[in-house]
């Protein structure tokens, strides 16, 4: 509940937001690069709807542009185009 980006989530969904997962993702220093995935799938293949969930990634070390950066391929969440992206 006091998580910092609680307003921003509850902008995006609505007052009725919940959490529904929480996970913790390991990568060490100097592992290999990761492949090009989804956090997420869409609830459905067509049409493309509102939102229905955020992945909120909050690295619990300082990072720098050495070690990699979180990429987004604009366009990719629209699930009529997601088929465009080899993800």
């Amino acid at each position: 509940e006091n998580a910092p980006w609680r307003d921003f989530i509850r902008c995006i969904l609505g007052d009725d937001a919940v959490e529904l997962w929480r996970g913790v993702v390991l990568n060490q220093y100097g592992s290999e690069e990761q492949h090009w995935h989804r956090d997420g799938g869409h609830l459905f293949e067509y049409p493309h709807l509102p939102a229905h969930c955020v992945t909120i990634f909050v690295p619990m070390v300082q990072t720098t542009a050495e070690m990699g950066r979180t990429s987004f391929y604009p366009g990719s969440h629209v699930a009529d185009r997601s088929h465009l992206y080899k993800l």
